[in-house]
């Protein structure tokens, strides 16, 4: 009685209390968590709402004596997820009521699908029973049944030949709904073959639409398509529930300078994605690694992997992809102004038609070979003996050849 008084209690107009507001729609809910954020900004004079006001809601008084629910102040935090400074902007106040608006609606929901399957599970065991129920009856008024039972054997032997594979199916799907229970509605899957390797990540995701004993109704998250698939048909894949995996790992792989493995420049790219995550709680929860994965000498390139861990679940697919582009973002401008970041190196081999390297060439990188600092004009003895210019051939030096000539042309006047 009290489940089903909660369950019409979600139906009424006030469903987080006449002090929030109405929430029978979504767009209530906006508009209520709106005007709640701008009441409890009249007592502070900060840009943004404190966490300490609403951790007022942890305090009890009692008879003058006030205590206070950590347990509860651990879950506002978790709920709202203040920034680094413990504010909360209005934008994440709003998604937080939005967010539990939704859970709310999702579980109302799936109490009533299940209900439904429920009832088609109850009348499949009341087939069997109804019909053992009659065999029963019989015995008890001393009439034998089996004759008739096998009278018609080779019918439902021959019917059971024809309809083998689908009867299969058929019990598999009932059992991947009424005792698996891979998802609920609304939950973001990813289904796969089982027998091939797996790849990083999510791939292609479809929403749970509607959901029954026999069929399943699935919208695609990337077009809006909506089909219906056989439950037996995809009994046997690899179902990855998105909502039921929280806090997403992924792994970025950059490319970097052999420099970066030089006085300590990993110890700082580590330090910066730390203080990054720190400054960014509502996406991030914590940097897991930041290591060295390969270096290829020869190309000059140390490449690095970074593995972090979002506070979203895969649900939010939207979300993570763009806080994963944000994240990438700041690591490439950390890499470009540390002088970081790895460019394709030149060729080994060129043809240098107006002039010569500086004594030596370049020491560390080849990739340093096409800068002007590196290049001086030709001699005129040098210009007398060229015969279809210089090649210049080495394991240090080298040079992308349509850069270096272009540089060239610009450090040079056109008679040297």
């Amino acid at each position: 009685l009290k489940f089903r008084r909660a369950l019409t209690f979600m139906e009424e107009k006030y469903p987080f209390g006449e002090a929030f507001g109405p929430a029978r729609s979504r767009d209530d809910v906006v508009a209520s968590a709106y005007s709640v954020y701008q009441s409890l900004m009249q007592s502070s004079d900060d840009h943004a709402l404190s966490i300490d006001v609403l951790f007022l809601l942890a305090e009890h008084d009692d008879n003058g004596t006030v205590t206070v629910d950590r347990a509860k102040m651990k879950a506002l935090r978790k709920f709202f997820r203040p920034d680094a400074h413990n504010h909360i902007p209005m934008l994440t106040f709003v998604q937080a009521c939005d967010s539990l608006y939704k859970r709310m609606r999702f579980f109302r929901a799936s109490v009533g699908n299940a209900s439904v399957i429920e009832a088609a599970l109850e009348d499949i065991l009341d087939g069997f029973y109804n019909f053992f129920l009659i065999l029963l009856i019989l015995c008890i008024l001393r009439m034998n049944p089996w004759p008739l039972l096998v009278s018609f054997s080779s019918l439902i032997l021959s019917f059971s030949f024809a309809v083998s594979s689908s009867a299969s199916r058929y019990i598999e799907g009932v059992l991947l709904v009424a005792a698996r229970r891979p998802f609920d509605l609304g939950d973001r899957v990813y289904m796969s073959d089982p027998n091939k390797p797996e790849s990083e990540g999510i791939g292609s995701t479809w929403f749970i639409e509607d959901m029954g004993l026999f069929t399943t109704t699935i919208r695609y998250a990337r077009t809006n398509e909506v089909a219906t698939i056989n439950n037996g048909s995809i009994a046997m894949l690899r179902i990855v529930n998105c909502n039921r995996s929280p806090n997403a790992i992924f792994v970025l792989k950059l490319d970097f300078k052999l420099a970066l493995i030089d006085d300590d420049k990993l110890k700082e790219l580590r330090a910066f994605l730390d203080s990054y995550v720190k400054q960014h709680p509502n996406e991030w929860n914590t940097v897991i690694y930041c290591r060295v994965a390969d270096i290829n000498y020869r190309e000059e390139l140390v490449e690095v992997t970074i593995g972090v861990q979002s506070r979203f679940p895969w649900q939010e697919l939207g979300r993570i992809a763009k806080a994963k582009a944000l994240l990438r973002t700041k690591v490439y401008k950390f890499g470009r102004d540390a002088g970081l970041n790895y460019d394709e190196l030149p060729s080994r081999k060129l043809n240098y038609d107006a002039g010569r390297l500086r004594e030596g060439g370049t020491i560390r990188n080849r990739s340093d070979l096409h800068k002007p600092t590196n290049i001086v004009s030709a001699t005129a003895r040098e210009q007398r003996g060229s015969k279809g210019g210089l090649e210049l051939l080495s394991e240090n030096q080298g040079g992308s050849r349509d850069n270096f000539l272009s540089l060239l042309r610009a450090s040079h006047p056109p008679e040297s």
